[in-house]
């Protein structure tokens, strides 16, 4: 036991001791959202991005770089054997599966026990290690990336909602287009049988700085330029007032998946939505309400339950567990208009129109 606290001891020390790692890409262009509009956009997005920190990009996730390129299979006093990759991730052998620990628990999650000798981990992606033997680097199964609330309508290939941290999201990504070579049966087999496991493998996945928080498969959540109709365009007045008296809305935007919450009149918290693909075929009613999407924003992450026949009202319900009140009101909202500027004032920009969508 005395090897394992050793190493548990090394593993969080150089954590904390390497500071922040990879650095989040800004937007491109001055201060606005550019690289990431859809096509068609206006150009109007600097005044819904207009001013960052530089610190608010870095990821708040620290990692170890040892960079031998090996990784250490260690044989504790139990006779369980631990794995140390080369980036410094810790596996052991546990009775939930192997368990790949990222710098001390960042991120916990749990593979197959068939998996053993199977896989190899580089950074955060995880590789076939059958694909990965013929050429580095290939056979990839999936990674973990961390991002920001502004960037989550933009990858159509995020395959889960793991947890967060600050404004970062910690999302498991799946690769949409084959990483091996797929003309080698042998390769392709063991690819595919391994890649059945990802959904379980993404459910057992525990984050930090969520604890409790239960993963969510987002392959069923779409960025709303790739969805025809949805219940939530528009603008959402809430069911309350401010102490100064203000309504605070809620806005989607349909064109960009832009989503804002308004607090007064000129304080707003910016963050995006994704749509619940099987939203299109529910009955709206309170009997049968539904789960219309996902909100981010402000390092929170919401569930938006749509009600029609109250008549059509909406709530957000909180699905991470931080210490800090929820930004967003527990209170209902009510459908005000089709409206979609998302301005520091009601008053549109000179150049642009944003009640387009």
């Amino acid at each position: 036991m005395k090897r394992r606290a050793i190493l548990l001891a090394l593993l969080t020390a150089a954590a904390l001791c390497t500071g922040c790692g990879k650095r989040i890409s800004k937007p491109s262009g001055d201060g606005d959202d550019s690289g990431s509009q859809a096509e068609g956009s206006s150009g109007d997005s600097s005044s819904y991005f207009d001013s960052y920190d530089d610190d608010s990009y870095r990821n708040p996730y620290p990692q170890v770089q040892n960079g031998d390129g090996e990784d250490a299979r260690v044989v504790l006093d139990d006779g369980k054997v631990v794995v140390v990759t080369d980036d410094g991730s810790m596996i052991e052998q546990t009775d939930l599966g192997l368990e790949w620990n990222y710098l001390g628990g960042t991120v916990r999650m749990y593979f197959p026990l068939d998996w053993d000798d199977r896989f190899v981990i580089r950074g955060t992606s995880v590789y076939c290690k059958k694909c990965f033997a013929q050429q580095e680097f290939s056979g990839e199964l999936f990674s973990i990336d961390f991002i920001r609330d502004t960037d989550m309508n933009s990858d159509p290939g995020f395959s889960a909602l793991l947890g967060g941290a600050q404004s970062f999201y910690t999302v498991a990504i799946v690769p949409q287009q084959v990483t091996y070579d797929a003309g080698d049966a042998d390769q392709a087999a063991e690819y595919q049988d391994m890649a059945e496991d990802l959904s379980g493998i993404f459910r057992s996945t525990s984050c930090l700085f969520t604890p409790g928080f239960t993963p969510i498969d987002l392959s069923v959540y779409t960025p709303a330029g790739e969805s025809s109709s949805s219940k939530l365009f528009g603008s959402w007045a809430e069911d309350a007032q401010t102490a100064a008296g203000y309504t605070p809305k809620a806005i989607f935007r349909s064109r960009d998946s832009a989503f804002a919450y308004r607090t007064s009149d000129t304080e707003m918290i910016y963050g995006t939505f994704r749509i619940n693909r099987n939203a299109a075929g529910y009955v709206w009613n309170t009997e049968n309400w539904g789960d219309a999407g996902l909100v981010f924003a402000g390092g929170q992450v919401y569930r938006v339950t749509y009600y029609e026949s109250e008549p059509m009202k909406l709530e957000f319900e909180p699905l991470f567990q931080f210490d800090q009140e929820s930004p967003i009101g527990k209170n209902k909202f009510t459908y005000s208009s089709d409206q979609q500027e998302i301005y520091s004032t009601d008053e549109p920009d000179s150049t642009t129109s944003d009640s387009e969508n």
